[in-house]
């Protein structure tokens, strides 16, 4: 019976000290809000300040600052509203968000470093498919283990480190519009002045002189 509840006493301080672990990077208060469906930037702030400190524990190089965005927020509200959305996102309900996936099983999928956009949805009772509010993190559906860089926070960064030692969000680079390549018009070939017509230049001559002894004729007439 001792062994029994001395096994039960350890599994609850393993089961504790890890969730006090996750939870140690981004404090309590803040992740009330978002368990109501809301992420503002005051959370978003202190989510990245998680970030860098997770980094800086683990030396994750390539840690990602996250970045609210309208689009993902809008396909949020959708999914939480019980549509099928498909995209480059990863669906995690709040609950789950500081535990590991299947694809990259060494960083809680909030610290994932390549993971950049985040938006959070309530639960709405309109749908009954999730029983709590629901983030999506994205530009990745299945972030892996292969995608974290190892080395002092800001070292690995693509596109240059911010002040906070996260790497920058590169912009993204606008769509290329397909002009119509112009056709250029054929290019005539010039018409070379053929020689006259010996027939016809004759037949010119020969009707003005019957044209002038006409004439002639007419004047010898009057006077």
């Amino acid at each position: 019976m001792k062994m029994h509840l001395l096994f039960t006493f350890l599994l609850l301080a393993i089961a504790s000290s890890v969730t006090s672990y996750h939870y140690s990077h981004v404090t309590v208060a803040i992740l009330e809000p978002i368990h109501d469906g809301e992420l503002r930037e005051g959370e978003l702030n202190e989510l990245n300040r998680g970030r860098v400190r997770y980094a800086k524990e683990k030396d994750i190089g390539n840690m990602h600052e996250l970045k609210l965005d309208e689009n993902l927020f809008k396909t949020a509200y959708s999914i939480a509203n019980c549509e099928d959305k498909k995209g480059d996102f990863e669906i995690v309900k709040v609950s789950e968000l500081f535990e590991t996936s299947g694809t990259s099983p060494t960083v809680p999928k909030i610290f994932h470093p390549m993971q950049t956009l985040i938006a959070c949805a309530p639960n709405l009772p309109t749908c009954k498919k999730y029983s709590e509010s629901i983030c999506l993190l994205g530009p990745y559906s299945n972030p892996t283990d292969d995608q974290i860089e190892r080395g002092t926070i800001g070292s690995k960064c693509p596109h240059g480190a911010l002040e906070s030692e996260l790497c920058k969000v590169p912009r993204p680079e606008p769509k290329r519009r397909d002009w119509p390549v112009a056709t250029q018009r054929p290019q005539m070939e010039p018409i070379e002045p053929t020689a006259a017509d010996p027939v016809t230049d004759s037949s010119i001559q020969r009707s003005s002189f019957i044209t002038f002894v006409l004439a002639l004729i007419v004047i010898m007439v009057l006077f």
